[in-house]
Order: C-alpha cells, then sequence, then structure tokens
C-alpha cells in the first residue's frame, strides 16, 4: 500500500512540475513576443448640438495594440478586449455621452487591430467636449507603434 501511494506520490509532482514548467515556458514565449495584459486609452474629440433623443454617429478607432483572445493563456474568458468610457463636456449644460463597440477590426489572422464605436449622445444644445475609450485586453504593441518608439 505504501508503495502505491509513493508512486501516485512522484505521479502528482511529476504533474505539477510539469504544469508549472509549461506555464513558465508559455510566459517565457509571451515575454519574447511582447505579450502581455495591457490597456490604452484613446481621447475623441466630440461636437454637436445635442437634443433630447439619443442620436449616434460611428466612429473608427486604429488600436496602438494587436489583441489576442487567448483564452487560454489567461484567467479571463473574453475572446475581445474589455472597454469603457467617460466623457469630458466642456459646454455649460450636462450632455450625456455614451459609447459602444459596434464591430472589432480583424486581421485575417483574427487580431483585433481597431474599432467602429458608436457613439450617443443625448441633451439639449450645442456641446463640445471629449469622449475617453479605455480598451484593455491581452496583447503586444501593434507594428506601427513599435516604429514610433
Amino acid at each position: 500500500m505504501s508503495a502505491r501511494r509513493d508512486a501516485l506520490s512522484r505521479s502528482l509532482s511529476a504533474m505539477t512540475i510539469g504544469v508549472v514548467k509549461a506555464k513558465e515556458q508559455r510566459d517565457r514565449t509571451d515575454d519574447l513576443l511582447g505579450l502581455r495584459e495591457t490597456e490604452e486609452q484613446h481621447r475623441i474629440s466630440i461636437e454637436g448640438e445635442a437634443s433630447q433623443i439619443l442620436a449616434w454617429t460611428n466612429v473608427e478607432i486604429a488600436l496602438d495594440n494587436v489583441y489576442l483572445a487567448a483564452t487560454g493563456q489567461r484567467e479571463i474568458p473574453h475572446e475581445t478586449p474589455q472597454i469603457w468610457h467617460g466623457a469630458e463636456i466642456e459646454s455649460a449644460t450636462p450632455v450625456l455621452v455614451t459609447a459602444c463597440v459596434m464591430e472589432w477590426k480583424r486581421t485575417t489572422n483574427d487580431e483585433i487591430v481597431g474599432a467602429t464605436v458608436a457613439v450617443g449622445t443625448m441633451g439639449e444644445g450645442p456641446f463640445s467636449g471629449y469622449l475617453h475609450l479605455t480598451i484593455q485586453g491581452f496583447a503586444a504593441p501593434s507594428d506601427d507603434a513599435q516604429e514610433m518608439a
């Protein structure tokens, strides 16, 4: 019985070591490729005439990073980056500003490199300001971003 227990213990230990080594190898590969959890911010100028009916317009965003699904390499199961927004209004009256991704722009390798974002506004009268977008996910800097650095 003790020999069986020892064999089981060695087997479990070897499996654990194998899992740890595989994760370490994956982390080294990710580091070489520049892959990591990252976020980027975009500040988009907005202006117009707000009405009491929510009005929408689309904005095209080119991302600074190339985002990957990588659901097997991270604890978060999302296949697309997370996005959240806020607004900075420079006009005298508040304006509701909301945003949502309508489409992720992808390469032929299914990498996410941009987005079509619908921006909605509602209020009363002329306004100007900024939409702030934060995009977070598993990514590497894009070739364009690396060339600018």
